[in-house]
């Protein structure tokens, strides 16, 4: 399917063009700035692609309408694609015809299943980064917005990972701080000794009462001899209370012979005071086997977290890498990296100036295989090696290629002045 006849009213800059290719391989636009070069290949764009690749502002100022016409020939069948566009309603319309008259239904859909709806300029490929490229390349092979969703999900993964093993890293800094797990001591139970010591304590009152009792006992009874000494008349009254006192000696000696020696209560003391120590140190490492566990199992949740981010990040790179894989390259040798596009292995950016071209001349001719038709602006960055790639690759595919340059020396090129094909 060849174009053989372009025609183009009042589309951006170009106010009437009509445009004959023939049989040549290679057909300049050429004319100064501000011509209607550029509106030109752009108004044969917008006749096979339609809305989305329509201007805003597609009318050229002053008229009511832009009207674009290609003339295709499919065989021995010709074909008319006419596009309109009314800048008053904002409504466009498409119609194909065959030159029987008839009129396809469904006529954008045609055209995207006939000559495809993905345009890539060779020389603006090549005036790319090798990022660009690569996305310029994915982009026109269909899969270009999936692979930037899986990339933006990647990112969002990488950014949560990293989220997650900082705070991974800040409790495992706190897990050495705390070292290896804390050993707990025995608590001890002081009800015992505290039993211990109350009973020693009453121990030792009741042996001081015992005591206190025998003194006052040994008193009352020196008291008594020097009663008897001085008062031999009241003998009889005072030998019975010698009697009883000697009795209530007696007695209080008995009592004081039963007590066990009393107990020494600094012991108990220092017992007490090792068991407070024991018990402080038992809730002090109670607390820090806390805090080592509660880390412990923290740094295991984040570091399960961070493995499972890491396996979806895997999988995102293994689903973009067959994403590419799976994309059907136009070009024997063409090849797509994380970054760049490559040819036989080696990366587009890196190969001569030529190469590229002969490349971007390939990729651009394979997406478009039923329209044998290319067209490329800013020409003028070619020189005449570049001009001689390019029509011999037009020639060697039997192609039609078009090219802007900005001039009028060209031999055989199409002038366009003010809008129009200068005669």
């Amino acid at each position: 399917m060849r174009i053989t006849a372009v025609r183009v009213d009042n589309f951006k800059g170009a106010r009437h063009v009509e445009i004959h290719p023939g049989e040549r391989g290679l057909l300049i636009i050429g004319g100064l700035n501000e011509a209607g070069k550029s509106s030109t290949l752009d108004a044969i764009t917008w006749a096979f692609g339609g809305g989305k690749v329509r201007p805003k502002d597609p009318v050229h100022h002053g008229a009511e309408e832009a009207v674009v016409e290609v003339d295709v020939q499919d065989g021995d069948t010709p074909i008319t694609i006419r596009r309109r566009y009314k800048a008053s309603t904002g409504k466009e319309q498409v119609v194909i015809e065959t030159g029987d008259g008839l009129r396809q239904h469904s006529p954008q859909t045609w055209l995207t299943r006939v000559i495809g709806e993905r345009f890539l300029d060779p020389l603006a490929f090549t005036r790319q980064d090798d990022k660009a490229q690569r996305a310029m390349l994915l982009r026109v092979l269909g899969v270009g917005d999936e692979l930037d969703r899986l990339e933006a999900d990647r990112a969002d993964l990488y950014m949560e990972r990293r989220v997650v093993n900082r705070d991974l890293k800040a409790a495992r800094s706190t897990a050495a701080t705390i070292g290896t797990e804390p050993a707990i001591p025995a608590a001890v139970d002081v009800s015992a000794i505290q039993a211990d010591r109350y009973a020693a304590e009453k121990q030792a009152g009741d042996i001081t009462a015992a005591d206190q009792l025998a003194h006052q006992a040994e008193d009352a009874l020196d008291e008594s001899h020097r009663e008897v000494k001085r008062l031999r008349e009241q003998l009889e009254d005072a030998q019975k209370r010698l009697g009883i006192r000697h009795q209530a000696v007696d007695a209080s000696r008995k009592v004081r012979a039963d007590l066990p020696t009393p107990q020494d209560t600094f012991i108990l003391d220092d017992q007490l005071a090792a068991a407070a120590e024991a018990n402080r140190a038992h809730v002090v490492a109670t607390e820090a086997h806390r805090q080592w566990s509660t880390v412990t199992a923290r740094a295991a949740e984040l570091e399960a977290t961070t493995l499972s981010l890491t396996e979806r990040i895997d999988g995102m790179d293994k689903a973009k890498a067959g994403l590419v894989t799976s994309a059907a390259l136009p070009v024997e040798g063409l090849g797509v990296t994380s970054d760049a596009v490559t040819y036989n292995g080696v990366r587009l950016d890196q190969c001569s100036s030529s190469a590229r071209l002969r490349v971007s001349l390939a990729i651009a001719e394979a997406l478009r295989p039923e329209l044998r038709a290319i067209w490329l602006q800013g020409g003028q960055d070619l020189d005449d090696g570049g001009l001689k790639i390019v029509e011999d690759f037009a020639d060697a595919h039997d192609l039609l290629v078009i090219l802007e340059r900005v001039g009028t020396g060209d031999f055989g090129a199409v002038i366009i002045e003010n809008g129009e094909v200068k005669q």
